[in-house]
C-alpha cells in the first residue's frame, strides 16, 4: 500500500507540474503573440459557413489555416508580430485576398471578408488599411515599432524605456538604477498612473524581467535598441495574463530572422567637445580657444558600437538572428570639495558667524541674555591633547584657493 500510495503521489505531482507548465506557456503565448479574427459573408451580408481562411507571412513563410464556423466566424491565434496576407475561399465564390495586415503584440486584428459569386479561379485582392479603432479589446495601450524605437531620442545610453515618457500617465521621475556603462541592465524607473515604478511589469519575449535584488522594480535586462521589433505599453484594462502589473505592463519583442539575409551596423559617438558649458561656470572653456583659463572640459568619451545579422537556416522553417552591442566609456571625474581654511582649523569661526560669536547660557524674564560664553576657543582646539598625528593629517589637507579676501575660503 505504501509503495502504491507513493507512486500515485509522484504521478499526481508530475501531472500537476505538466499542467502548470502548459498553462504558463499558454499565458506567455497570449502576451507575446497576436491574432486575426472576423466574419466571412457574401455580397448580400449572409454568412458563408465553412469558408476556408488562410494566413501567410511573406517574410518568414509562416502559414496558418482554419475554417469558418456555422456563423461564418473564424479565428487564427498565436501569430508572431509582423505583416500578413489573408485569403478566404468557398465553393461557388471568388477567392478574396487582403494584404498588409499588421499584427502587433497582444493585439486582435478584426478583418471581415466579403466573397463575390464567381469561379474559385478568380481572385479579389484588397490592400488592408490601418485600423482606426481597436474594438476587440478594452485595454489602453501604446505600441512602438522598429522605426520610432530606433529614431526617437532614447537617452545617453540609448534605452528604449525613455520612450515610456511619451505614454499618457507617465511621470518624468527618471532614476537610473544602473548608471555605469558596464552595468548590463542600465534600467530606469518611471512611475505610471500615480503608482511607483515597482508596480510596472516588464516581459521580454514573453519572459518576466525583474531584478529582485534592486529596489524600484528595475528590469533585469534592457535589450539593445537595434534588437527590438516592438514595444507595447499597456496602462489600463489589462488582460488576465498581465496579472503582475499594477500600473504599466510592458511587453518587448525582439527581432527574428526571415527568408532574406539582412543586417545593420552602427556606431554612436559622444565626447566632451560636443557638450556645452555650464553658463554659470566661467572657467569651462576649451583650451584651444581660451588660453587664459587653464581648466578645460573633463574628458567624457562614449562609444556605442554594434551590429546585427539575421537570415534563414532552412527557408520557411528555421531562422537565426544575432545582435551585439558594446559600450565603451572613458571619462575624468570632476568634483568639487569643501576644505576648511587655516582659521577654521584653529577653531576660529568668526568669519562665518559674523557678530554672533558667543552663545547665551542664561536669560532673564525679559528674554535678555545675562550670561554668555564664546563659541570658539582657539587656544583649546585639541592640538596639544591629540598630539602630532592630528597636525600631520591636517598638513595633508590643501588650503582653499578661491581668491576671496573675506577669509571664508568660499
Amino acid at each position: 500500500m505504501t509503495s502504491k500510495g507513493g507512486s500515485a503521489l509522484v504521478l499526481s505531482l508530475l501531472a500537476l507540474s505538466l499542467a502548470a507548465s502548459l498553462s504558463v506557456q499558454r499565458l506567455k503565448a497570449q502576451v507575446l503573440y497576436g491574432s486575426i479574427t472576423g466574419t466571412v459573408t457574401d455580397q448580400t451580408g449572409a454568412v458563408v459557413p465553412t469558408a476556408h481562411v488562410t494566413v501567410t507571412n511573406p517574410l518568414t513563410g509562416l502559414k496558418r489555416e482554419t475554417d469558418a464556423n456555422a456563423a461564418g466566424q473564424y479565428l487564427i491565434a498565436n501569430l508572431p508580430e509582423g505583416a500578413y496576407n489573408l485569403a478566404a475561399s468557398a465553393k461557388g465564390f471568388k477567392e478574396s485576398n487582403q494584404t498588409g495586415l499588421v499584427v502587433k503584440v497582444g493585439s486582435v486584428v478584426r478583418t471581415d471578408l466579403s466573397l463575390e459569386v464567381g469561379a474559385m479561379t478568380q481572385e479579389v485582392t484588397v490592400q488592408a488599411s490601418a485600423a482606426q479603432l481597436q474594438t476587440e479589446k478594452s485595454e489602453v495601450s501604446t505600441s512602438l515599432g522598429t522605426v520610432p524605437v530606433e529614431n526617437l531620442p532614447t537617452g545617453f545610453y540609448r534605452n528604449y524605456q525613455y520612450l515610456m515618457l511619451l505614454v499618457p500617465g507617465a511621470a518624468d521621475n527618471l532614476g537610473t538604477t544602473g548608471a555605469l556603462a558596464d552595468t548590463p541592465e542600465r534600467a530606469i524607473a518611471i512611475p505610471m498612473n500615480g503608482l511607483g515604478p515597482a508596480s510596472n511589469s516588464t516581459r521580454i519575449d514573453g519572459a518576466q524581467s525583474i531584478f529582485l535584488w534592486k529596489p524600484g522594480g528595475a528590469a533585469l535586462y534592457v535589450p539593445p535598441v537595434e534588437s527590438i521589433q516592438e514595444v507595447k505599453i499597456t496602462t489600463n484594462s489589462y488582460d488576465p495574463e498581465k496579472g503582475m502589473a499594477g500600473s504599466a505592463a510592458i511587453d518587448v519583442v525582439t527581432k527574428a530572422g526571415t527568408n532574406d539575409l539582412h543586417g545593420t551596423a552602427f556606431w554612436y559617438h559622444h565626447n566632451q567637445h560636443l557638450t556645452s558649458c555650464d553658463p554659470f561656470d566661467q572657467n569651462c572653456k576649451w583650451k584651444v580657444f581660451d588660453a587664459t583659463h587653464p581648466r578645460s572640459k573633463p574628458k567624457e568619451i562614449l562609444n556605442d558600437i554594434g551590429g546585427n545579422l539575421g537570415g534563414p537556416i532552412k527557408r520557411d522553417k528555421l531562422f537565426f538572428f544575432a545582435n551585439w552591442d558594446g559600450v565603451f566609456q572613458r571619462d575624468t571625474p570632476d568634483a568639487r570639495y569643501a576644505v576648511p581654511p587655516s582659521a577654521m582649523r584653529n577653531g576660529d569661526f568668526s568669519k562665518y558667524l559674523g557678530a554672533q560669536v558667543s552663545q547665551c547660557l542664561q536669560r532673564d524674564s525679559n528674554d535678555q541674555c545675562t550670561q554668555s560664553a564664546p563659541i570658539m576657543v582657539p587656544t583649546s582646539n585639541g592640538h596639544g591633547v591629540l598630539g602630532p598625528a592630528v597636525q600631520l593629517q591636517q598638513g595633508m589637507v590643501f588650503d582653499p584657493k578661491t581668491g576671496n579676501p573675506d577669509g571664508t575660503g568660499r
